[in-house]
């Protein structure tokens, strides 16, 4: 299991209402039908889901993102935007 807590985290909100939050090899993808999570080291084209695998990544990746994207304004075809968890 991977842990989470204390880590930069990069958050990225899209003006369909996708959503995506990085962490070291984690990225989880929030979609209107749903979540996805993946390893992006061992899995760069984002292939294969690993969310029902992980579900305690889901579950703390999912927080972040939604206290950042409470924080964040929409994006407008800007670079993602570093926010630590906690302060975000």
């Amino acid at each position: 299991m991977a842990e989470v807590s204390g880590s930069l985290v990069d958050a990225f909100t899209f003006k369909s209402k996708r959503t995506a939050v990085w962490h070291g090899a984690w990225k989880l993808v929030k979609l209107p039908e749903g979540t996805l999570l993946f390893r992006i080291r061992e899995d760069p084209n984002e292939e294969r889901d690993l969310s029902a695998k992980y579900p305690d990544v889901v579950k703390e990746l999912t927080g972040y993102l939604n206290e950042m994207t409470q924080t964040l304004p929409e994006s407008r075809g800007r670079a993602p935007t570093p926010v630590t968890p906690g302060n975000g």
